[in-house]
């Protein structure tokens, strides 16, 4: 994805900031500069053409962990509205301090668990939802089609097996209002695409964990 060079600029001293700080805090499991470009910068940017294309607007990160798509999409792209979710405080705290040291505008960090944060302010406020390597696809419907909009979109990222995860979840997108209306495939992996067809059902998501431990 082509991006203005200075905001590329921005983004990779975001990355250093993250890889500096992964010295004492766990950010990412990449601790190689060139891979990390490759995984997280670039890897990031490959969802802004798809994001833009769903019409941007309000965009919501779902296990950000050192801030991977959201701060670069916000970085490239200054119109979309993008806040961030990270369970940890720590983390989240890290994913602000690494924003400062780059020069970048803060974002919204929520520092809670996405089944808690789905049952406040955030239910059905966002028009794209982007999730990266936050869980199997049937738990990762669950802890992110909530935050969409009754008409919005879920871009997760998958590997190989996406067509096994896709077939597995068939209950979960009957239960959520939900339908995966194309998978496009790039260098670095597939991205599925979610369309919110109806409002999410009162019981969803489930207590924190409930997710992860009896996925639908």
């Amino acid at each position: 994805m082509e991006i203005d060079e200075s905001a590329r600029e921005r983004i990779l001293r975001y990355l250093d900031a993250v890889l500096e700080k992964n010295e004492v805090l766990n950010l990412t499991a990449v601790r190689d500069r060139a891979e990390a470009v490759e995984r997280h910068v670039d890897g990031s940017l490959a969802l802004l053409p798809t994001v833009q294309a769903l019409g941007g607007g309000r965009v919501i990160d779902v296990g950000t962990g050192g801030g991977f798509p959201g701060v670069p999409l916000a970085a490239a792209d200054p119109s979309l509205r993008v806040e961030l979710v990270e369970a940890r405080e720590k983390k989240a705290l890290a994913v602000l301090e690494c924003l400062t040291k780059a020069g970048l505008p803060a974002l919204p960090v929520h520092a809670e668990r996405a089944e808690i944060l789905a049952r406040g302010p955030l239910r059905e406020a966002f028009d794209v939802v982007v999730a990266r390597a936050l869980a199997p696809m049937p738990t990762l419907l669950e802890l992110t089609l909530p935050f969409a909009k009754v008409g919005g979109h879920l871009v997760a990222v998958k590997g190989e097996r996406v067509q096994e995860e896709i077939d597995a979840s068939a209950k979960a997108l009957s239960e959520l209002r939900a339908e995966v209306v194309d998978v496009r495939r790039d260098a670095h992996g597939a991205q599925v695409i979610v369309k919110k067809r109806g409002a999410t059902p009162a019981r969803y998501p489930r207590r924190p964990g409930e997710p992860k431990k009896n996925p639908l």
